[in-house]
């Protein structure tokens, strides 16, 4: 593994060099997907605090060591050295893992749901749209998928979640039958009908901050299926 020392050190290089060393960056992030790129490279997409989404090209994949493919593995959060490169994509030149998040290879539920969760963020983040507080949530249900009884349940208020965070969902002063369009409250009938009930368990998933209220909670599929169309619809529209 490529560790700090090695990333901060400073290696023998010529002049014309010297300006990518200097402007080398670590960044902290999550790995949501890599593809590979020509014959031999490949690009990294990272989930960020600071930067949102944030690519990387990676030279010469096919002469990483082992530990270096686990660094850029999809679900691997770590703390990656690179430079400005080409168009938007930054060059790797090494990093280190912080987690795996093994867990969740150990349980096709859990890495299903943990995988939507990556798909969530894929569609909703934007590059250079810090997201600090989202990044903090997002690594926190990925801690805990394996704590709940349903892991869809932590899926489905992340995707409530992540509209409240970027200010796209309504909640009303008290719950009520509503019909919503995206995170919005509309009139038009055509829409989704949320009945009162359901309105109340929007605000439970919304509202709870610990998240022992959430272990238990199964929720009805129907439900389920209305939030993701409601997400669907904003990401799409």
């Amino acid at each position: 593994m490529v560790t700090k020392r090695e990333i901060f050190q400073k290696p023998e290089i010529g002049l014309c060099d010297y300006s990518k060393y200097v402007n080398r960056q670590i960044l902290q992030g999550i790995v949501l997907k890599s593809l590979p790129y020509k014959e031999r490279d490949q690009i990294v997409t990272l989930f960020t605090p600071s930067h949102g989404l944030f690519k990387l090209f990676c030279k010469g994949s096919i002469k990483q060591t082992q530990a270096e493919r686990a660094l850029l593995s999809t679900l691997t959060e770590g703390e990656f050295s690179c430079a400005p490169g080409k168009q938007e994509l930054a060059r790797f030149y090494g990093g280190e893992i912080l987690c795996q998040y093994v867990h969740l290879r150990q349980n096709y539920a859990q890495l299903d749901t943990a995988l939507k969760l990556v798909e969530a963020i894929l569609n909703s983040q934007w590059q250079g749209k810090g997201a600090p507080k989202l990044y903090s949530l997002f690594t926190y249900f990925l801690k805990q998928l394996n704590k709940v009884k349903d892991p869809t349940t932590l899926y489905t208020t992340f995707l409530l979640k992540t509209m409240i965070h970027e200010g796209n969902f309504h909640l009303p002063d008290k719950p009520s039958t509503v019909y919503r369009l995206g995170g919005e409250i509309v009139q038009e009938s055509s829409n989704l009908l949320f009945e009162q009930e359901e309105e109340h368990l929007i605000r439970l998933l919304i509202c709870n901050r610990a998240f022992e209220g959430l272990k238990e909670i199964e929720l009805p599929s129907l439900f389920q299926r209305k939030i993701e169309k409601l997400f669907s619809h904003w990401v799409n529209g």
